[in-house]
């Protein structure tokens, strides 16, 4: 009987003495063999104690750099045939890797494997990740009750950013051979590795929820001007730093930058920033003519503190 490869498993960790402990409790039952990386990102708490506190984790401790150099020094240090990440506020759920590592032989050119993900506030479920992101998740192909296929995964993933981070399943040669997470960036450093793997195949997924993504409040992802910013910054340079693009594909990235610059402008305006709203929008009328971005342009215009758009 063939042995199952190992998997390694990357942690990133920065502060994280309250949350590590249970996201490591989390994957004790996993059913392939596990290598546990937890590379402590110049923490000033107790996170290496709690990390130490499991004989079977590799610490690694590095100086503070942000979570994508912690993650590449997991990868390079890394001996699995595939890597799958999990931030240290998150945590696996029952079956988290049951039968996703075949996923990558259901069709051919699959490059990432995820799975539906809990968004979950104080230990109550406030939504689903595929439900939030259903736009993306509507271009799958069905091949079964509980597996999705994404031919076309890069337009997918430009709609709406379906695989989380503490989700995806990786080939360890594959992010080797595309340099890792690009360390320029705190925000959206996952969705360019995501869809820098897209660009080059399909992505496929266990339609059931087997991670439990916890909001912490101060992460960086709830700050949604910086979000949105830093995306469309990483989004301005994609092809340049990462290649060239089918023209599908750079539709839908001018299709997101338009949609990007259009929350930016609505959060300008709820600032009471008129010129930047009145920019933005313009900004998006340019890459992608809509009319919700002419009704905000219209709106900064005329009444640059808004209750509400839609």
């Amino acid at each position: 009987m063939k042995r199952p490869p190992l998997v390694s498993v990357v942690i990133p960790a920065y502060n994280a003495a309250v949350t590590l402990d249970d996201a490591l409790k989390s994957i004790q039952h996993a059913s392939n063999p596990l290598e546990v990386i937890v590379v402590d990102d110049g923490s000033t708490d107790d996170t290496a104690v709690v990390a130490k506190s499991f004989p079977d984790i590799r610490l690694i401790r590095a100086r503070n750099g942000g979570a994508a150099r912690a993650r590449n020094i997991g990868i390079e240090a890394s001996h699995g045939e595939f890597i799958v990440f999990l931030d240290a506020d998150d945590r696996w759920l029952s079956g988290r890797l049951d039968g996703m590592l075949n996923l990558f032989t259901v069709d051919d050119d699959v490059e990432i494997v995820c799975c539906d993900f809990m968004k979950s506030r104080d230990g109550v479920k406030v939504t689903s990740g595929f439900e939030q992101h259903r736009d993306g998740v509507a271009m799958a192909r069905r091949i079964s009750a509980d597996i999705l296929v994404w031919d076309n995964a890069f337009e997918a993933l430009c709609r709406s950013l379906f695989v989380s981070t503490s989700t995806a399943v990786v080939r360890t040669a594959s992010v080797r051979r595309l340099g890792g997470f690009d360390e320029r960036f705190s925000i959206a450093e996952d969705m360019d590795l995501w869809l820098s793997l897209a660009r080059e195949g399909k992505v496929a997924a266990k339609n059931r929820i087997l991670v439990d993504k916890r909001d912490t409040l101060g992460s960086l992802g709830s700050d949604q001007d910086r979000v949105l910013t830093s995306t469309n910054m990483m989004l301005a340079s994609f092809s340049r730093r990462r290649g060239a693009l089918t023209g599908s594909q750079r539709r839908a990235l001018r299709r997101r930058r338009s949609e990007l610059y259009r929350g930016i402008g609505y959060c300008a305006r709820c600032r009471g920033a008129r010129l930047q709203a009145c920019q933005s929008y313009i900004s998006s009328l340019a890459l992608n003519p809509s009319r919700r971005a002419a009704r905000g342009l219209l709106a900064a215009l005329l009444a640059p503190n808004p209750t509400g758009e839609t």
